[in-house]
């Protein structure tokens, strides 16, 4: 299982110029985790997550 990522060190400005992780982020990371095998096995060069936010 993946850890949560830790937040704690972004200051309030940070989120000024960042997204702040909301569901849909966690929803990648539980998605890339139950795939995390074979996405290996297919020896990715790059990988790249796109969104709206």
């Amino acid at each position: 299982m993946f850890p949560t990522p830790d937040l704690s060190h972004f200051t309030r400005n940070d989120y000024n110029e960042i997204y702040e992780p909301d569901a849909d982020s966690f929803l990648l990371l539980d998605a890339l985790e139950l795939k995390l095998n074979k996405i290996l096995e297919q020896k990715p060069f790059i990988i790249l997550e796109f969104g709206c936010g």
